[in-house]
């Protein structure tokens, strides 16, 4: 059972760290984690993917088409939070969303 328990751990750790995304580790490190913008982090997915001239989530690399892994996504989520952010700064909301909608008067919509 200890030995299932070690092989299970193992296997977890060498999955989990095999998916990390390389770009965050230009990530600004004189702040905080949650101190870091929207545009932050921008900043370092492009830092770290202008090299590799990416286009429409690929690149050539030595004359074969690759996948640039992790950047349709990380694309998605930028727009995403595009919205939810303070403009000025990149800021993240301090807010949980579920206590903003708790709190949150709900719409009333005259009917007739």
């Amino acid at each position: 059972m200890k030995k299932l328990l070690i092989l299970l751990s193992l296997a977890y750790l060498s999955v989990s760290l095999s998916y990390a995304q390389p770009w965050t580790e230009l990530l600004p490190t004189d702040k905080k984690s949650q101190d870091l913008t929207l545009y932050d982090y921008k900043a370092a997915f492009d830092a770290y993917w202008a090299p590799f001239d990416v286009d429409k989530g690929y690149y050539w690399q030595d004359g074969e088409k690759k996948k640039a892994g992790g950047w349709k996504q990380f694309l998605r989520w930028y727009h995403d939070m595009e919205s939810q952010v303070d403009p000025s700064t990149g800021a993240f909301p301090k807010e949980d969303v579920s206590i903003v909608w708790l709190f949150t008067p709900p719409i009333t919509i005259p009917i007739g």
